[in-house]
């Protein structure tokens, strides 16, 4: 049997979140008997992606619902979706049209900033599924510059901190509305709470909502939900999947249709109150323990792209993004090899997320030791 070991590829204590460079989440136990389940027999898989279709848009509360091969091919499929609708030909015609592109339209402030906590600015890759999927992007400044000619005003919540984002998210939306052009929500990392699935399409005026199904829902790592309105998630199956149209490279398997439906419906049941008070408490305990050391400690009830997810921020009093970076390489270069997240200036991010047994109190052990060994042999980091 071919594992990570046999590959020689080390293995990672994940103190950093849900990241798809990590390998998004854990499965649950039920989660792969029904993938490899699955995997035993073959089936009608368009049938079988109505069927999904049918028992998702139950438990998020909404009109429809389709599976994407992940968040990012989500907004492919969902902009092929607002262009061409259920017509075959306009989507077998996708990408080309002639001379033109429908324009897209995306919000300034969501097309550059702060990715995952940390102080670089980054383009918005994700703009490139807009592309894919057929559109321009056209950037805007405000609601008012809506046109009805864009095809859709596509919205990334959560990922560069930006204040009462779900407020403009509203005006933004209610502006489309007006002029008759469909929002389409990358929500992909917006899991917990569970309730998202649903906030964004009946409270905050999204026609389609994207999320990650290997992140919070802890389902497969290669799927993703696209949930909304019924018409426009018609045509992003006529864009996706088994057809032959732009969505081809991003087919999904049986294995994450029934997989992801099973993660899901175990989200929609989670008792996410009592999931947080456990993390927290871990969260609680680690501040405990790095109280000793002269950094800086802050408690911090969201993750890092805004999802209920409680974290700690360790920073360093004197030091430099570059003594930083150097703490998490000495953790990643650790054995156990340990992952966390950069935040703004010389500090780091634990989350609880994705620990299990006795995880934190190694992540615990190894950072105290890690912190302490640098802040003894570095110049600028040192107490006075």
């Amino acid at each position: 049997m071919r594992d990570y070991v046999d590959l020689g590829i080390r293995t990672v204590v994940n103190a950093g979140g849900a990241q798809s460079r990590l390998g998004g989440s854990t499965l649950s136990p039920e989660v792969r008997e029904a993938m490899s389940r699955a995997s035993t027999e073959y089936v009608d898989v368009e049938a079988l992606h109505d069927r999904v279709g049918q028992r998702l848009a139950v438990a998020t509360r909404n009109e429809a619902a389709a599976v994407s091969a992940g968040s990012a091919a989500g907004i492919m499929i969902a902009v092929a979706a607002v262009i061409t609708g259920t017509d075959p030909d306009r989507a077998a015609a996708l990408p080309r049209q002639g001379d033109s592109r429908p324009t897209v339209a995306v919000w300034r402030a969501h097309t550059t900033g702060v990715l995952a906590g940390a102080d670089s600015i980054h383009d918005n890759g994700y703009l490139n599924s807009i592309a894919a999927g057929g559109g321009w992007v056209r950037v805007i400044d405000a609601p008012a510059e809506l046109r009805s000619s864009d095809a859709a005003l596509v919205w990334f919540p959560g990922m560069y901190g930006i204040p009462d984002e779900d407020t403009k998210l509203i005006e933004f939306a209610a502006q489309a509305r007006d002029v008759g052009v469909p929002v389409i929500v990358d929500a992909a990392d917006q899991i917990p709470p569970f309730a998202r699935s649903w906030e964004y399409t009946t409270a905050w005026g999204a026609d389609l909502a994207l999320f990650s199904g290997g992140k919070g829902l802890h389902g497969p790592t290669s799927s993703g939900l696209i949930l909304g309105r019924a018409d426009l998630v018609a045509a992003c199956r006529a864009n996706s999947g088994t057809e032959h149209g732009v969505g081809r490279p991003a087919k999904i398997g049986r294995e994450e249709l029934l997989g992801l439906l099973v993660a899901v419906e175990h989200a929609s049941r989670v008792d996410e109150d009592a999931r947080f008070a456990e993390q927290d408490a871990v969260v609680q305990h680690w501040a405990e323990a790095f109280a000793s050391l002269p950094i800086d400690l802050e408690r911090v009830p969201l993750g890092h792209c805004g999802q209920r997810i409680p974290r700690l921020i360790l920073r360093l009093r004197s030091g430099s993004r570059e003594c930083r970076d150097d703490l998490i390489a000495e953790l990643w270069d650790a054995d156990p090899r340990v992952a966390v997240l950069p935040e703004v200036e010389a500090a780091i991010a634990l989350s609880p997320q994705l620990l299990v047994d006795d995880q934190p109190s190694l992540v615990e052990a190894l950072v105290h030791r890690v912190i302490s060994a640098h802040l003894e042999g570095c110049p600028v980091c040192a107490p006075d």
